[in-house]
Protein backbone atom coordinates (compact mmCIF):
# COMPACT_ATOMS: atom_id res chain seq x y z
CA UNK A 1 0.00 0.00 0.00
CA UNK A 2 1.19 3.41 -0.96
CA UNK A 3 0.02 5.56 1.81
CA UNK A 4 0.07 9.04 -0.05
CA UNK A 5 0.82 9.25 -4.20
CA UNK A 6 1.34 12.56 -5.81
CA UNK A 7 -1.19 13.86 -8.19
CA UNK A 8 1.03 12.89 -11.16
CA UNK A 9 1.05 9.23 -10.50
CA UNK A 10 -2.78 8.86 -10.74
CA UNK A 11 -2.67 11.22 -13.85
CA UNK A 12 -0.18 8.91 -15.37
CA UNK A 13 -2.43 5.77 -14.17
CA UNK A 14 -5.48 7.64 -15.48
CA UNK A 15 -6.95 8.18 -12.04
CA UNK A 16 -9.24 10.95 -10.98
CA UNK A 17 -7.80 13.20 -7.99
CA UNK A 18 -10.81 12.95 -5.91
CA UNK A 19 -10.79 8.88 -6.59
CA UNK A 20 -9.37 8.32 -3.09
CA UNK A 21 -10.38 10.14 -0.02
CA UNK A 22 -7.56 9.65 1.81
CA UNK A 23 -4.73 9.76 -0.49
CA UNK A 24 -3.40 5.99 0.09
CA UNK A 25 -3.72 3.25 -2.86
CA UNK A 26 -2.99 -0.45 -3.49
CA UNK A 27 -0.22 -0.29 -5.74
CA UNK A 28 0.19 -4.16 -7.09
CA UNK A 29 -3.00 -4.23 -9.12
CA UNK A 30 -1.49 -1.37 -11.27
CA UNK A 31 1.95 -3.79 -11.85
CA UNK A 32 2.15 -5.57 -14.76
CA UNK A 33 1.44 -9.44 -13.28
CA UNK A 34 5.08 -10.39 -14.45
CA UNK A 35 6.54 -7.42 -13.17
CA UNK A 36 4.83 -8.00 -9.42
CA UNK A 37 7.54 -10.64 -8.13
CA UNK A 38 10.56 -8.15 -9.33
CA UNK A 39 8.97 -5.37 -7.19
CA UNK A 40 8.74 -7.80 -4.58
CA UNK A 41 11.90 -9.11 -4.23
CA UNK A 42 13.21 -5.13 -5.10
CA UNK A 43 11.69 -4.29 -1.71
CA UNK A 44 12.70 -7.10 0.21
CA UNK A 45 16.14 -6.55 -1.14
CA UNK A 46 16.32 -3.07 -0.30
CA UNK A 47 14.79 -3.71 3.49
CA UNK A 48 17.11 -6.68 3.91
CA UNK A 49 20.43 -4.25 3.10
CA UNK A 50 19.25 -1.69 4.02
CA UNK A 51 19.94 -0.08 0.53
CA UNK A 52 18.04 1.94 -2.08
CA UNK A 53 16.89 -0.21 -4.90
CA UNK A 54 15.83 0.77 -8.00
CA UNK A 55 13.35 -1.02 -10.81
CA UNK A 56 11.61 -0.27 -13.82
CA UNK A 57 8.22 -1.29 -13.84
CA UNK A 58 5.35 -1.94 -16.50
CA UNK A 59 2.45 -0.84 -15.46
CA UNK A 60 -1.31 -0.61 -16.90
CA UNK A 61 -3.19 2.09 -16.74
CA UNK A 62 -7.42 2.51 -15.86
CA UNK A 63 -7.76 2.58 -19.41
CA UNK A 64 -5.78 -0.70 -20.25
CA UNK A 65 -2.86 1.18 -21.70
CA UNK A 66 0.72 0.18 -21.12
CA UNK A 67 3.12 2.83 -19.08
CA UNK A 68 6.45 2.39 -17.68
CA UNK A 69 7.82 3.62 -14.28
CA UNK A 70 11.16 3.80 -12.99
CA UNK A 71 10.70 3.60 -8.96
CA UNK A 72 13.61 4.46 -6.76
CA UNK A 73 12.78 3.29 -2.87
CA UNK A 74 14.53 3.84 0.40
CA UNK A 75 13.66 2.35 3.28
CA UNK A 76 12.33 4.64 6.03
CA UNK A 77 11.94 4.22 9.55
CA UNK A 78 8.04 4.15 11.54
CA UNK A 79 7.34 4.35 15.07
CA UNK A 80 5.11 1.21 14.58
CA UNK A 81 8.28 -0.60 13.58
CA UNK A 82 6.61 -1.60 10.01
CA UNK A 83 8.38 -2.27 6.62
CA UNK A 84 7.79 1.49 5.05
CA UNK A 85 9.88 2.69 2.09
CA UNK A 86 10.09 6.35 0.44
CA UNK A 87 9.26 5.55 -3.16
CA UNK A 88 10.40 7.62 -5.95
CA UNK A 89 8.91 7.38 -9.69
CA UNK A 90 9.88 8.44 -12.56
CA UNK A 91 8.26 8.42 -15.94
CA UNK A 92 9.73 6.33 -18.41
CA UNK A 93 6.70 5.86 -21.02
CA UNK A 94 7.54 8.32 -23.47
CA UNK A 95 11.35 7.45 -23.30
CA UNK A 96 10.50 3.54 -23.97
CA UNK A 97 8.07 4.15 -26.89
CA UNK A 98 10.49 6.32 -28.64
CA UNK A 99 13.19 3.72 -28.26
CA UNK A 100 10.65 0.99 -29.37
CA UNK A 101 10.17 3.11 -32.63
CA UNK A 102 13.78 3.13 -33.41
CA UNK A 103 13.96 -0.67 -32.61
CA UNK A 104 11.12 -0.93 -35.35
CA UNK A 105 13.18 1.59 -38.22
CA UNK A 106 16.43 -0.09 -37.40
CA UNK A 107 14.42 -3.99 -37.81
CA UNK A 108 12.83 -2.06 -41.16
CA UNK A 109 16.23 -0.56 -42.73
CA UNK A 110 17.94 -3.80 -41.96
CA UNK A 111 14.47 -6.16 -43.74
CA UNK A 112 15.18 -3.81 -46.57
CA UNK A 113 19.08 -3.77 -46.44
CA UNK A 114 19.14 -7.21 -47.07
CA UNK A 115 16.63 -7.84 -49.22
CA UNK A 116 18.21 -5.55 -51.61
CA UNK A 117 20.16 -6.89 -55.19
CA UNK A 118 22.40 -4.11 -54.83
CA UNK A 119 25.26 -3.79 -52.45
CA UNK A 120 24.37 -1.20 -49.35
CA UNK A 121 26.73 0.98 -47.35
CA UNK A 122 25.74 2.82 -44.14
CA UNK A 123 28.16 5.05 -43.32
CA UNK A 124 29.01 8.40 -41.26
CA UNK A 125 31.07 10.08 -44.22
CA UNK A 126 34.56 8.43 -43.12
CA UNK A 127 33.59 4.84 -41.35
CA UNK A 128 31.54 1.78 -42.31
CA UNK A 129 28.89 1.54 -39.73
CA UNK A 130 26.97 -1.16 -41.75
CA UNK A 131 27.10 -3.46 -44.80
CA UNK A 132 24.38 -5.67 -46.49
CA UNK A 133 24.57 -9.40 -47.79
CA UNK A 134 24.48 -8.13 -51.32
CA UNK A 135 27.60 -6.00 -50.85
CA UNK A 136 29.30 -8.95 -48.66
CA UNK A 137 28.89 -11.11 -52.19
CA UNK A 138 30.08 -8.93 -54.28
CA UNK A 139 32.91 -7.19 -52.57
CA UNK A 140 34.25 -11.24 -51.01
CA UNK A 141 35.02 -9.49 -47.27
CA UNK A 142 33.04 -11.01 -44.49
CA UNK A 143 30.85 -8.53 -42.42
CA UNK A 144 33.49 -8.07 -39.26
CA UNK A 145 36.68 -7.02 -41.91
CA UNK A 146 33.86 -4.01 -43.06
CA UNK A 147 32.57 -2.52 -40.08
CA UNK A 148 34.43 0.30 -38.67
CA UNK A 149 36.52 0.19 -41.98
CA UNK A 150 37.77 3.47 -43.51
CA UNK A 151 34.51 3.55 -45.78
CA UNK A 152 37.45 5.75 -48.47
CA UNK A 153 39.78 2.21 -48.50
CA UNK A 154 36.69 0.81 -50.60
CA UNK A 155 35.23 3.55 -52.34
CA UNK A 156 37.76 6.21 -53.79
CA UNK A 157 35.86 9.72 -52.40
CA UNK A 158 35.38 11.23 -55.31
CA UNK A 159 33.20 8.22 -56.29
CA UNK A 160 30.34 9.64 -53.94
CA UNK A 161 27.55 12.04 -55.06
CA UNK A 162 27.54 15.29 -53.34
CA UNK A 163 25.51 14.38 -50.34
CA UNK A 164 22.65 17.78 -51.33
CA UNK A 165 21.88 15.65 -54.64
CA UNK A 166 20.85 12.50 -52.33
CA UNK A 167 20.57 9.40 -54.53
CA UNK A 168 19.36 12.18 -57.30
CA UNK A 169 22.01 10.83 -59.99
CA UNK A 170 24.47 7.94 -59.43
CA UNK A 171 28.81 8.42 -59.97
CA UNK A 172 30.17 5.16 -62.03
CA UNK A 173 33.67 3.65 -60.78
CA UNK A 174 36.15 0.87 -60.30
CA UNK A 175 35.15 -0.95 -56.93
CA UNK A 176 38.01 -3.27 -56.10
CA UNK A 177 37.26 -7.29 -54.26
CA UNK A 178 39.23 -8.75 -51.18
CA UNK A 179 40.65 -10.91 -54.17
CA UNK A 180 41.99 -8.01 -55.93
CA UNK A 181 39.98 -7.71 -58.71
CA UNK A 182 37.21 -5.23 -59.90
CA UNK A 183 34.45 -4.29 -61.14
CA UNK A 184 32.41 -1.60 -62.46
CA UNK A 185 30.06 0.03 -60.42
CA UNK A 186 27.61 3.23 -59.53
CA UNK A 187 27.06 4.68 -56.42
CA UNK A 188 24.48 7.04 -55.03
CA UNK A 189 23.79 8.34 -51.66
CA UNK A 190 20.96 9.80 -49.22
CA UNK A 191 20.47 10.85 -45.92
CA UNK A 192 19.29 8.81 -43.40
CA UNK A 193 18.91 8.68 -39.38
CA UNK A 194 20.41 5.51 -37.70
CA UNK A 195 19.54 4.78 -34.05
CA UNK A 196 19.32 8.74 -33.43
CA UNK A 197 22.50 10.03 -35.66
CA UNK A 198 22.54 11.22 -38.81
CA UNK A 199 23.76 8.85 -41.87
CA UNK A 200 24.22 8.33 -45.17
CA UNK A 201 23.33 5.13 -47.24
Amino acid sequence: VFSQVSDRLRELLGLGITDSATGSMIMMPWIDPAERARWQEALELSLEEQEPAEIDLRLTTAAGDTCWLRVSVLPAAREDDRACWLAVGHDLTEMRRREAALEESAAWLEAIAHGSFEGIILHDESRVLEVNNTLLELTGYVRDELLGADLHELIPHEAWPPQEQDGASATAFTMRRKAGSSFAAEARSRSVVDCGRRAHI
